[in-house]
């Protein structure tokens, strides 16, 4: 079994979701959504950007099994990746990839973000559960923001960052890698959507 690490700057208060609290521009997004786009983000910034850090939030560690075999595939391809969680099952050993333990009354354990900031690519998925547990999964929703906004994207990995005791990202931005990097995304998103629709 993994042996996870304390770590004594995680504030017990630390949201990136009220980062865009007060955004205009809010919606619900159904979990089907919410994975389409991490997955999306997860992907590219193992395609392009091999200097890329990754926060995720599982909400609880059980969460995680289901892509286990994408991030054993993806790891080796990000700078480092911390995912935060509820530690509420075993996770295994996995290259470049650090479990982070929150408690279930921490206000990450309610939060679902991606943030990955790398010199060829940056992009942040900040969602709050709005639905919690109790139903299924297809109904779960989330209230939140997806954004490449280079601002936003650094505040919440800097603040991330920080609560792992690590320095605060600072990049040269390679403007022609961000743009190839946009543009997989842009495709990668579109051929998912085409994907689906034919197995209706």
């Amino acid at each position: 079994m993994l042996t996870l690490r304390p770590y004594p700057a995680l504030s017990d208060r630390l949201s990136v979701f009220e980062l865009i609290a007060d955004v205009p521009g809010h919606f619900l997004r159904y979990k089907r959504t919410m994975l389409d786009i991490s997955h999306v983000i997860e992907e590219t910034a193992a395609a392009h950007s091999p200097a890329c850090s990754l926060w995720v939030g599982f909400q609880k560690f059980s969460l995680f099994a289901a892509q286990e075999q994408r991030y054993r595939q993806m790891a080796q391809s990000w700078e480092h990746c911390w995912i935060f969680g509820v530690d509420d099952a075993p996770l295994p050993e996995l290259p470049n990839v650090t479990p982070v333990a929150v408690a279930p009354d921490h206000p990450l354990a309610k939060e679902w973000f991606v943030v990955a900031d790398g010199p060829s690519f940056g992009s942040a998925l900040l969602a709050a559960d709005t639905s919690g547990f109790a139903i299924s999964d297809r109904q779960r929703q989330f209230m939140g923001l997806w954004s490449a906004d280079p601002a936003l994207v650094r505040l919440a990995s800097s603040r991330l960052a920080r609560a792992v005791d690590e320095p605060e990202p600072f990049w040269n931005i390679d403007c022609a890698s961000t743009l190839r990097a946009y543009d997989h995304m842009a495709n990668w998103l579109v051929a998912t959507q085409e994907e689906r629709g034919k197995g209706r």
